[in-house]
Parts: C-alpha cells; sequence; structure tokens
C-alpha cells in the first residue's frame, strides 16, 4: 500500500467589526497557497509522493476529525504553534484522535 499525503491548511474566519471577509479571506488563502507551492517545490515534487492541498475554514480540531472520519488516516502530523492564532488547543484534537498525532516544532 502507498501512502497519500493530505495537506490541509485550516483556519478560522474572524469577522472584525466594519472589516470586509472577502478581502481578507481571499489574502489568508492566496498566502496558504504561496506557502503551499513553496513545500510542493521544495519537498515534494519529484519525490514519488502522491498529494493533495485543501484549503478550509473551521476550528481545527473539527475539520482535522472530519476528514479523518471520512479517510482512513495513519497518522496526522501538525505545527504545534497552529493553534497560537484560533486560541484552540491541541489538547482537543488529542484526546479523541484514533490515529497518532506527530507535532512538529
Amino acid at each position: 500500500m502507498r501512502a497519500h499525503l493530505s495537506i490541509r491548511y485550516i483556519y478560522r474566519l474572524i469577522h472584525f467589526r466594519g472589516a470586509d471577509v472577502v478581502p481578507l479571506k481571499g489574502s489568508i488563502e492566496e498566502e496558504a497557497r504561496q506557502k503551499f507551492v513553496r513545500i510542493e517545490h521544495d519537498h515534494i515534487i519529484g519525490k514519488g509522493v502522491s498529494y493533495d492541498f485543501e484549503i478550509e475554514i473551521g476550528f481545527i480540531s473539527d475539520r482535522i476529525h472530519a476528514y479523518a472520519k471520512t479517510n482512513n488516516l495513519n497518522m496526522i502530523i501538525m505545527d504545534r504553534h497552529v493553534n497560537t492564532r484560533s486560541g484552540e488547543t491541541f489538547e482537543e484534537l488529542i484526546n479523541d484522535s484514533k490515529a497518532p498525532i506527530l507535532l512538529i516544532p
């Protein structure tokens, strides 16, 4: 069985009073795409890895659990700093996860 890499960029879109959400969403997603292109170029292309990339809005733990439920995940790999903006904690994800989680410093 060959491994497949699913990369998810999950973020919360918090509406600030008086701010237009559409340009904010666009800039967040464009920045995510640019980061992915760099990762793709430096670490994925030409390495024989099948992969997909998706941008999602929502709570990190909820989106990962939903994805894990519909896809047979063997492992979750996350940046441990991912939750500093949203206020979510890894405990929410870790306590409910069926797959092992590797946190990258």
